[in-house]
């Protein structure tokens, strides 16, 4: 076996691989107030870039239809964005201190390598805070088949 071999071999006994993760606040009063102001502000910065948008769709009606084709995919996908902050805006305020508010699912890494349960390094994940800083970090394993 050649050098070079024998470097592939030992790297494929290693593997990078994304997982998903939840984030979870346990909501206080600091934590809805700031969350709240928050999302009011990207609220508020994306009716102004939509209407921006707007207004440069109606002023290009006759440009290159590539062009209308972004300017529509642009405000089809910031309405998108505005309506699920809206959403996760109206279930926060719907909360009360203790209870538990899903921030958000975010890509994370995982390492796996030969002799891994591969139930325990790809199953759920969730990272709770409190008034932003991490209190626990969940595990739960995939189910076995």
């Amino acid at each position: 076996m050649t050098d070079s071999s024998k470097s592939k071999k030992s790297s494929s006994n290693k593997l990078l691989v994304e997982r998903r993760i939840m984030i979870t606040a346990i909501v206080t009063p600091e934590f809805k107030t700031q969350t709240i102001a928050d999302y009011e502000s990207q609220i508020q910065s994306i009716d102004t870039l939509l209407e921006q948008l707007q207004s440069l769709a109606e002023s290009n009606n006759d440009s290159d239809p590539n062009t209308q084709y972004q300017i529509t995919n642009e405000i089809q996908t910031k309405t998108n964005e505005k309506n699920l902050l809206n959403e996760q805006l109206t279930i926060l305020k719907s909360k009360h201190d203790g209870e538990s508010f899903n921030v958000s699912v975010v890509n994370g890494q995982s390492s796996l390598n030969v002799g891994d349960d591969i139930r325990k390094k790809l199953g759920f994940v969730e990272v709770v805070i409190k008034d932003y800083k991490i209190t626990d970090i969940r595990n739960a394993p995939l189910p076995s088949a």
